[in-house]
């Protein structure tokens, strides 16, 4: 109507693209040289980490998440007294876990006992005094929970394992397939597969000599309805005739004895 006011349109100073969704979106100190009025934006997404400049909008730097995270807050470091200090950044993840990371360096990790889907560090007062450093946390049923970290942070980064049991044997037979294959392939062999069919042809020498048929049979017929075989011949090899000569025939000898006398 006309109490619509026509503004100027709003344009974006920057604009990065990530490649993934975004989960949670704070502001916090995690680079190095900031100002006291600087801050930077944590973008925490599906599989990534991202710390993006508030100024230029380019990625300060990145990290790969080996889990799938829910929700993600900063808090100024133990070593950072004075204001304007870094701040670690505190996600939690889908699998009931907190986790603490100094750029991006894990240095802490714990598990919770219900699913947070917000969590904050506020100082809490109680009966006996000021609580800092309390983690706040909302969980998936609508608990609201405050705990604390309990024990200083570790020097040397650690990682989350999840609770299930290993498999030594399967472990053990990887490791040996593994160290035989580096092993072949450092004498310089051909790796073979483990599943293979190998066929072996042999050819003979010398050969044996069938024997000749000595006898031949003739296979006896069955007349149809009479129940009784036919009678049947058998034949023996006629040996092969080696050489034919011919004999003359000899006529009746005519001949005179002494005490005869001549027709």
């Amino acid at each position: 109507g006309a109490n619509l006011q026509v503004g100027k349109r709003v344009t974006a100073d920057w604009k990065v693209i990530l490649g993934e969704s975004a989960v949670d979106l704070c502001c916090g100190r995690l680079s190095k040289g900031l100002q006291a009025y600087q801050a930077d934006i944590v973008v925490l997404c599906e599989h990534h980490v991202f710390v993006v400049s508030s100024t230029t909008g380019a990625i300060i730097f990145q990290k790969r998440l080996e889990y799938h995270p829910a929700c993600c807050t900063t808090y100024p470091a133990a070593e950072s007294k004075l204001p304007g200090g870094l701040e670690n950044l505190l996600v939690a993840s889908h699998n009931k876990a907190l986790l603490v990371y100094r750029g991006n360096v894990l240095c802490w990790a714990a598990r919770m006992d219900s699913q947070p889907v917000a969590v904050k560090v506020a100082d809490i007062s109680t009966s006996t005094g000021l609580q800092k450093g309390m983690l706040v946390t909302l969980t998936d049923t609508g608990g609201l929970q405050v705990s604390y970290l309990g024990t200083d942070p570790m020097l040397n980064p650690v990682g989350f394992v999840e609770g299930k049991d290993l498999d030594y044997e399967a472990m053990g037979r990887e490791q040996r397939a593994l160290a035989t294959i580096i092993r072949e392939h450092a004498q310089g062999k051909r790796v073979e597969p483990f599943d293979r069919l190998m066929m072996r042809a042999q050819k003979f020498r010398r050969f044996r000599k069938v024997p000749e048929v000595q006898k031949v049979q003739e296979v006896p017929e069955v007349s149809e309805g009479s129940g009784k075989f036919q009678k049947f011949r058998r034949f023996r090899k006629v040996p092969e005739v080696q050489k034919v000569q011919e004999v003359p025939e000899v006529q009746k000898v005519l001949g005179i004895s002494e005490d005869q006398e001549p027709e």
